[in-house]
């Protein structure tokens, strides 16, 4: 069942290398945090993980104790994970039974967070550039996981949201370091929260 946090804050937390466990840390008991895949690993204590993909999950399988999502359904079924239908499709799902893929997980949490009617977001590592020549905090993605060779169509589908998250009259703000997401108000986790 999709959170019911109306009216509440939550942070995205994406894996850009810009990342910081300061911004991180100070999230805590302030909002509802939610990870992208390995940032569960900084932020053990968040209550929602998502990640799309089964070769992620048959790769990590991570001991985390809040919400874990995912649309692959196999995932879904072989972890125990919480399971919402995606698709292809242009801006944000309004229909909650289902959420659009926009290109990146990153997206996908965002979709989810909007069907959990939040009345803001708040952006933390969502670079979607390389940062210090670097794609992610971590690195990159152990083979055999995808790591991102290219941005644009990921950059695209979330500043192409900006209209549905108004809509929806959810208040998006990137407070990551360093993004190329451009359609949001810019600030810090520290003066957002």
């Amino acid at each position: 069942m999709i959170p019911d946090w109306k009216g509440e804050t939550a942070v995205a937390i994406a894996s850009g290398a810009s990342l910081t466990q300061d911004d991180i840390d100070y999230c805590k008991g302030k909002a509802r945090v939610c990870v992208v895949n390995d940032n569960h690993r900084l932020a053990p204590w968040a209550d929602l993980l998502y990640a799309c993909d089964l070769q992620w999950w048959d790769y990590h399988n991570p001991d985390f104790a809040g919400q874990k999502w995912t649309v692959d359904g196999i995932a879904a079924k072989k972890y125990n994970l919480n399971h919402i239908t995606g698709h292809s499709a242009s801006g944000l799902s309004l229909d909650k039974s289902f959420i659009h893929f926009g290109r990146n997980s990153g997206f996908q949490l965002l979709n989810l967070l909007a069907h959990a009617d939040v009345s803001r977001i708040l952006l933390l590592g969502y670079d979607f550039q390389e940062t210090n020549g670097e794609k992610h905090w971590f690195g990159s993605h152990p083979f055999p996981l995808h790591n991102m060779t290219r941005w644009d169509s990921s950059i695209k589908a979330i500043n192409g949201a900006a209209d549905d998250f108004k809509t929806l009259g959810i208040e998006v703000v990137n407070c990551s370091r360093n993004s190329a997401i451009t359609a949001y108000r810019r600030s810090t986790i520290q003066e957002e929260l």
